[in-house]
C-alpha cells in the first residue's frame, strides 16, 4: 500500500477524511529533539557528566518529522496528500490524536 514507515509515530487512525466511503490514514508523529541519537548520548556519557536534564536534552538534533496523511486511492494503495489536507506542519508536534462525528 506503499505506507511501510512514517519514522517516528504516535499514533495511527483510519477513517474517511474526503467522504469517498475509502479509509484514509492519519499519523502523527512528533518529538522536537532526536533522543534516539547514539552519538549525542556518547558525547553527553563521557562530557557532560552531571547536566540538567533540559540542558541534556538541547544537545540532541533536532528531529524533524512531520504527521501524514494517506488519502484511500481504493485500490489497495494511499497517496500522500499531508499538505493538501493541511495536516503535518513541520514545526507541529503531536502525541497522539481524537476523532469524533459531531454532525452524526
Amino acid at each position: 500500500a506503499g505506507v511501510e514507515a512514517s519514522d517516528w509515530s504516535w499514533d495511527a487512525q483510519f477513517l474517511d477524511v474526503d467522504l469517498d466511503g475509502y479509509e484514509d490514514l492519519l499519523i502523527t508523529t512528533g518529538h522536537l529533539w532526536d533522543v534516539m541519537d547514539a552519538d549525542t548520548w556518547e558525547r553527553i556519557r563521557t562530557t557532560f557528566t552531571g547536566l540538567e536534564w533540559r540542558r541534556e536534552l538541547a544537545q540532541f538534533p533536532k528531529l524533524a518529522v512531520r504527521s501524514v496523511a494517506f488519502r484511500n486511492n481504493g485500490d489497495l494503495t494511499f497517496s500522500d496528500v499531508g499538505e493538501q489536507w493541511g495536516f503535518g506542519a513541520d514545526d507541529a508536534i503531536s502525541h497522539g490524536m481524537a476523532l469524533a462525528d459531531l454532525d452524526g
